[in-house]
């Protein structure tokens, strides 16, 4: 019997959906297996993981991503993606889906996309394109002056390191990002804690990206309730060499004891802001038109009277929309505002860090 094992981004599609107890795999650290059991080609792929199957797990995207033990297991093709993973799986890190097929458990797909990088020779003729079709516009208008460029490798460190923690973001957090044009779910139970983590980094010494796996958990929120909320959270806070505004971390949607029962809901004595500062008592709420769609009509209601009860017991409240996070001319005064409250200066950028602001403000909307 061949056995699959989904791995990275296809491992992701199905832990959004997976519901229920599953056996675990393995009993202790052990390699993948080698002769004649592990999914190593195209039509060994098709024949163990049928597209019925695979839509029954949430797997949409294609290719699929699967791990083999060895270069030499890998083939190229549409329907599957082979990842080369030599160290031990670690105890109980995967999760069966049928008697054969099995599924990377969230902390180990954090170590799987931490290790994945593009190839360099590619990024550089991308590079080279990219700066001859600018030099070419310039040229064609008259305008002597150079291109205005960053680093290619430098800037795909920084997309794998914010991609990271985006998918770090949603595993703590309490929304589902939706596939092959399911919506994206909210109000769920988080896939992990930091604690698994932690003990996956002490199964995995020696793996490559683990600096970007600590990087990325530093930078990444638990308790995040939207995409959008990640994303506005990330903008203000990442450092500005990444493309942040480099504000102070809030928490997110934690509990804010009320002691003035008379100004928010009967029978409710806590509040949840979505961005909290306590040095300065500073709430920012998050008010996006898809969320408040997808959790009904009274939940606008709702997040106007919590913001409400929190002006009222002297809390400092700002507000964000939609239209707040696609500009980033808005999001800037929005940054400069909360600076002010905070009493503290916003890093200055330059030409290039303006670029990778640009081009962060892209990656997190995308």
């Amino acid at each position: 019997m061949a056995y699959a094992f989904i791995s990275h981004w296809s491992a992701l599609e199905a832990l959004r959906v997976l519901e229920g107890e599953r056996p675990t795999w393995p009993r202790k650290p052990r390699l993948l297996p080698v002769f004649g059991e592990c999914v190593r080609n195209q039509r060994m792929f098709r024949e163990t993981c049928p597209p019925s199957d695979l839509m029954a797990w949430g797997i949409r995207e294609r290719p699929v991503d699967l791990l083999v033990p060895h270069e030499n297991m890998r083939s190229r093709g549409k329907s599957a993606r082979f990842h080369v993973w030599k160290w031990p799986i670690p105890r109980q890190a995967m999760l069966h889906l049928s008697d054969n097929v099995l599924v990377s458990k969230p902390s180990f797909v954090v170590m799987q996309m931490a290790g994945y990088h593009h190839k360099v020779m590619p990024l550089a003729d991308e590079f080279g394109h990219q700066l001859r079709a600018e030099r070419d516009v310039l040229d064609r208008a008259g305008i002597n002056e150079r291109p205005l460029f960053d680093n290619p490798i430098t800037w795909d460190l920084t997309v794998r390191l914010v991609e990271l923690t985006k998918v770090i973001c949603e595993l703590l957090g309490t929304y589902r990002l939706g596939t092959g044009g399911a919506s994206t779910q909210y109000g769920m139970q988080p896939l992990m804690d930091r604690s698994d983590v932690r003990e996956m980094l002490d199964e995995l010494p020696g793996l490559y990206g683990l600096n970007r796996v600590h990087q990325a958990l530093g930078f990444a929120y638990d308790m995040s309730a939207s995409p959008m909320e990640t994303a506005l959270a990330l903008m203000l806070t990442l450092p500005p060499q990444v493309g942040g505004f480099g504000l102070p971390r809030p928490r997110l949607n934690v509990a804010l004891g009320v002691k003035d029962p008379k100004v928010v809901h009967a029978g409710c004595d806590e509040v949840y802001p979505d961005l909290y500062w306590p040095s300065a008592r500073l709430v920012l709420e998050y008010e996006s038109f898809e969320f408040h769609v997808a959790m009904g009509g009274r939940k606008l209601a709702d997040d106007a009277a919590r913001a409400n009860a929190l002006a009222a017991q002297q809390y400092v409240v700002l507000r964000a929309t939609d239209e707040t996070m696609r500009s980033l001319g808005e999001l800037d005064l929005l940054a400069r505002q909360i600076a002010t409250v905070l009493e503290v200066e916003l890093p200055e950028i330059d030409a290039v860090g303006r670029l990778r602001r640009e081009r962060l403000h892209a990656l997190l909307l995308r």
